[in-house]
């Protein structure tokens, strides 16, 4: 049984409290509030929560708006349209753990700007840290996400939302904007132009690495990466090997750009060796050689842009440049945003182990990722030609949800199994 003070501390939610309404008179309009919004993962995740940040800004023109994310977005950060300044969670690795340091020393920061509200915005992954940032801040007024085990962050935030994972993460997000009074139609995560700021460095930086992007001819650029938080997310390389030689055999105009991180050049490497020679200064690998900046300026002369699920993609879709997607362990209707899918292209089976990211400790393949490697060759090549002329395949416009999952692996054995061994990188 509770107590009287642990009733004060750990204020519960009943259920006959009435809905949750607007806080419209949460910030003054004379200024000298402060809002913190957080939200950690991958730049690609920063992406999906720019339009809701650029409403925020235009809703409350006098409050400061302060974003706090992981040191490894301070590109993309910086180019965000909405915050005035940007806080950094340091020692936290791609996917390791972190630093108690780091925390704490981000935490005292956070409470030193005295924010009127704490915006909470994860939804997978560091759900803790987040809590103990948004308690640590002294704020009144805090908002995040509860999930099925979410007992203590119903406690302790203000004003729980429940995530539905079964809606697209956009929607999760567009609710926290209509809580701080954004109307769907103007506030929904969607695409916005001007969210991303642009310079004519950018272009600049593509000239000095790659002045060919000039030349006759149409351009394909591929990304056979995924972050380090989701590696089965990768088409096999050996399928991207061969789909990029299959498309220079019968275009023998185009020309392929393979992109990717610094971290992310070996494996890019590798898929651009397995490439026919005899396309010569056909391919090249830029993966490493390009800032946000450069990559984007590349993705707005790009004819058309194949991508597995990643912050590449988010970005290919905010720049609008026609992208076939890949999708495997993460369902697309769940983690895209809204889109023209006439740019948009997106290629799933639906297997029965379908989402597992986000949803179980390790993939139950183990990492040999049966559903990406069901999307073969030609079919990606097919959906990649259709774009470079214009128009989309007739069979992905079919509800790939319409049709039952697969349920065992070539061999027959159970898709729901745990296998031991992953697969091997190139």
């Amino acid at each position: 049984m509770r107590s009287a003070r642990q009733d004060r501390i750990l204020p519960a939610h009943s259920l006959q409290e009435p809905a949750m309404e607007p806080l419209r008179s949460v910030f003054r309009e004379t200024g000298g509030d402060t809002l913190v919004v957080s939200k950690f993962s991958g730049w690609g995740t920063l992406l999906e929560v720019a339009p809701l940040l650029s409403a925020l800004r235009l809703l409350y023109p006098c409050t400061r708006l302060i974003l706090v994310t992981e040191r490894r977005n301070a590109e993309i950060a910086s180019r965000l349209t909405g915050p005035d300044d940007v806080l950094f969670l340091s020692g936290a690795g791609n996917a390791g753990p972190i630093s108690p340091s780091g925390l704490l020393s981000l935490a005292s920061r956070i409470r030193r700007l005295s924010p009127t509200l704490f915006l909470d915005l994860q939804l997978h992954t560091r759900r803790k840290a987040a809590l103990f940032l948004s308690l640590m801040s002294g704020s009144r007024t805090r908002i995040g996400f509860v999930g099925r085990r979410g007992g203590l962050r119903m406690r302790l935030l203000t004003h729980p939302l429940y995530f539905n994972a079964h809606q697209p993460s956009r929607m999760a997000y567009e609710q926290a904007g209509i809580l701080l009074g954004i109307l769907p139609e103007n506030g929904s995560p969607s695409p916005v132009p001007g969210a991303i700021r642009e310079t004519p460095e950018d272009l600049r930086e593509l000239e000095r690495v790659f002045p060919a992007f000039r030349l006759a001819g149409k351009i394909c650029v591929m990304n056979p990466n995924a972050s380090e938080r989701g590696t089965e997310r990768r088409w096999p390389a050996d399928m991207f090997s061969e789909a990029a030689g299959r498309l220079l055999s019968r275009h023998p105009s185009l020309r392929i750009v393979l992109t990717g991180s610094r971290e992310e050049h070996a494996y890019t490497e590798g898929v651009a060796r397995r490439i026919p020679r005899a396309s010569g200064s056909r391919i090249i690998n830029l993966a490493g050689r390009l800032s946000l900046g450069g990559l984007t300026a590349l993705l707005r002369q790009a004819h058309v842009f194949l991508t597995n699920d990643s912050g590449p993609m988010h970005l290919a879709i905010h720049t609008a440049v026609p992208t076939v997607g890949l999708f495997g362990p993460t369902r697309p209707d769940l983690v895209l945003p809204k889109a023209d899918r006439r740019r948009l292209t997106v290629l799933y089976d639906a297997h029965y182990c379908s989402p597992c990211l986000y949803h179980v400790s390790r993939p139950p393949c183990g990492g040999d990722n049966v559903c990406m490697s069901s999307l073969s060759v030609e079919r990606v090549v097919r959906a990649v030609e259709a774009m470079l002329q214009g128009t989309s395949l007739p069979e992905e416009r079919v509800d790939v949800f319409s049709c039952p999952p697969k349920t065992a692996d070539s061999h027959g054995n159970p898709l729901a199994g745990f296998r031991e061994q992953e697969r091997p990188d190139p």
